[in-house]
């Protein structure tokens, strides 16, 4: 797995990106994210759905035939996948680096147009899908997300990533998760708040009951609490999440 020591021993050498996402490939967040690490001069292989896959979660489409369209773009084109999965592009740019004979150093989800800081969210978000998926596949995987699907930022937030890219140790089997507050990063109270996964306060289910007749109708009442790392983010800190991959 990659980590800061791993990097140290290359001396810093740059190093090999798949980038995905789920607003699609047109997402002004997935595109400012490319050109950023391009230019630092990592190798980039950026591949994306067609349209907004976002709620996606982790599910996968099993078809054997992928329509891709290719988009030139920079140093490496955006190859933007006929699917409603993000899965599936993890799957194509898989298949992309092996066809080039390179090894992915690191899979890189986002930058998401809206939050991603809830447990549920591995199961309901396409950026943590795919960013779990990219675990499964013993891949170092980062998640980059902000908090309200109107950052005015990108290009800012994309240089803050490239520079503290290398910054933490990925426990293996971890989903490394990361969201923004909506403001500048040199307007960051600290660079970033490490929220352990227990405390991110998570959907809350409440039941609501009553009588006809004999029959008792049962209503599930699903209320989102406002959760820790809101208020982290509230405060305009970085939120970091270590969220263990449940895949054996």
């Amino acid at each position: 797995m990659w980590n800061k020591a791993c990097y140290n021993k290359m001396g810093g050498e740059k190093v090999n990106i798949l980038l995905t996402n789920d607003d699609g490939y047109e997402a002004e967040g997935f595109r400012e994210l490319k050109h950023a690490l391009e230019a630092e001069g990592h190798f980039v292989i950026a591949c994306s759905t067609t349209k907004n896959a976002s709620g996606c979660g982790s599910g996968r489409d099993l078809s054997l035939l992928w329509e891709v369209e290719v988009h030139e773009d920079g140093k490496t084109p955006i190859f933007a996948i006929r699917t409603d999965r993000t899965v599936n592009c993890m799957d194509f740019g898989k298949f992309y680096f092996e066809t080039l004979g390179k090894d992915i150093d690191m899979v890189l989800v986002g930058i998401n147009h809206g939050p991603n800081f809830m447990w549920t969210d591995l199961y309901n978000s396409g950026t943590m899908g795919a960013g779990a998926y990219a675990v499964h596949k013993k891949y170092t995987s980062i998640a980059l997300s902000e908090i309200n699907g109107h950052y005015r930022y990108f290009p800012e937030l994309a240089q803050f990533v490239v520079e503290r890219i290398y910054q933490f140790d990925v426990p293996d089997g971890t989903l490394l998760s990361i969201n923004f507050p909506d403001c500048k990063p040199d307007e960051f109270k600290e660079d970033f708040a490490v929220l352990p996964s227990n405390l991110d306060g998570g959907w809350h289910r409440y039941f609501e009951t009553h009588l006809d007749g004999n029959v008792m109708y049962v209503k599930v009442l699903p209320v989102r609490v406002r959760s820790i790392a809101e208020e982290f983010l509230s405060q305009n800190k970085a939120v970091v999440q270590f969220l263990k991959v449940p895949y054996e």
